[in-house]
């Protein structure tokens, strides 16, 4: 790689790793460098080393369809590409038509079929990461009027290379960590135990769609200003001195509603991995979420008239009240109670709520 002396531009610089938190400043910088090196266009592209495929992650003043048609058709038609994959250096910059001799770019397909059908005279390649399965490249094109880049083009690109590799390494990560959260987020919504995190005063910061549901209906918990108060005075307590800092490790507590229905609540105490805030788990009432007769035909074969007999009983009902709900004998129901037993391998109506609610996914499914 040539040594340069080029003063970088500490705006520029700066706006590149700005790029790393902020992705949507990517166009706007990368046509910043374009204009520092004269470019018409550019884009940061990740090539599949097996497929030849690419996408393009980010780019500036790039033709949308262009750039489809390069990622999808062309990159593996691209001669620059291969004598930078054959000639590996991270950082370098090469041009189209010093990598390669001019003849035989200007008679390649990919020039041919591509660059001269779009005006485009020449690419400039940086080489910015590279795996055993992905290369990643920074690309920046010049038209026919502007001419082939120039040395000095050149040398400003490398110097900026090293940085703009960085900053895309960052900003992969940062977008990979979004992703993640952004998953793990959908999750908590689906969950049909409520979730609620609040702060050391007890304010709820954010809830799931079933914990909203569960402070709505007002029967378990209340949230005047935001500030959790459970039914429960007992439980109240608890949740109050753990959700304040003063717990320890997670702690369980039965609490139950103004009806008298309980449900087990677990606290988790704010903590620096939870930016000093709590998360408050409330289980699902006894009652089976959607879909639970399909999940318990499909993993244990119970026939319809033993779900319906088992949703009563996961509600809290007792054989004589199932009965009675159903229309059919006591004999009947207890019939059918120990057929679920035989088929879910449980001796007792408690073990078998167990295997019920460990197979059954805590998630909503409307």
């Amino acid at each position: 790689m040539r040594s340069t002396t080029h003063n970088l531009s500490e705006d520029l610089l700066e706006a590149i790793y700005a790029c790393a938190l902020a992705p949507e400043r990517w166009p706007a910088t990368l046509q910043s460098v374009c204009d520092a090196v004269g470019a018409d266009a550019a884009a940061l592209v990740v090539h599949d080393q097996t497929s030849r495929t690419a996408s393009a992650v980010n780019a500036a003043s790039t033709d949308p369809i262009l750039a489809r048609d390069y990622c999808e058709r062309f990159a593996r038609l691209n001669p620059h590409l291969a004598h930078i994959r054959t000639n590996p250096l991270e950082g370098r910059v090469t041009t189209s038509l010093t990598a390669l001799e001019p003849a035989r770019f200007r008679g390649s397909r990919f020039y041919e079929e591509w660059c001269r059908p779009s005006g485009i005279h020449e690419l400039a390649i940086a080489e910015l990461a590279r795996t055993p399965t992905h290369l990643g490249t920074l690309g920046f094109a010049r038209a026919d009027a502007a001419g082939p880049f120039d040395l000095e083009a050149v040398e400003v690109l490398e110097a900026y290379a090293p940085h703009l590799g960085r900053a895309a390494r960052l900003s992969a990560l940062v977008r990979e960590e979004r992703a993640a959260a952004d998953a793990l987020g959908a999750m908590v919504e689906r969950l049909a135990v409520a979730t609620l995190v609040v702060n050391a005063a007890g304010r709820v910061v954010r809830a799931n769609v079933a914990g909203e549901r569960l402070i709505e209906e007002g029967r378990m918990l209340t949230a005047r200003d935001r500030r959790i108060r459970f039914a429960d005075p007992k439980a109240d307590a608890t949740v109050q001195r753990m959700v304040s800092g003063r717990g320890g490790l997670p702690v369980f507590v039965v609490a139950r509603d103004v009806g008298g229905t309980a449900r087990l609540v677990t606290v988790m105490p704010p903590s620096e991995e939870t930016g000093g805030l709590a998360v408050v788990l409330v289980g699902r009432a006894q009652s089976q979420p959607a879909d639970t007769d399909r999940i318990m035909t499909d993993v244990f074969g119970l026939t319809a008239a033993e779900n319906r007999v088992l949703g009563l009983l996961v509600g809290g009902l007792s054989p004589t009240e199932a009965a009675d709900r159903l229309g059919l004998s006591i004999a009947t129901v207890r019939t059918h109670i120990r057929r679920v037993l035989d088929k879910t391998g449980t001796s007792r109506q408690a073990d078998l709520m167990c295997v019920v609610h460990r197979v059954v996914p805590p998630l909503t499914l409307e």
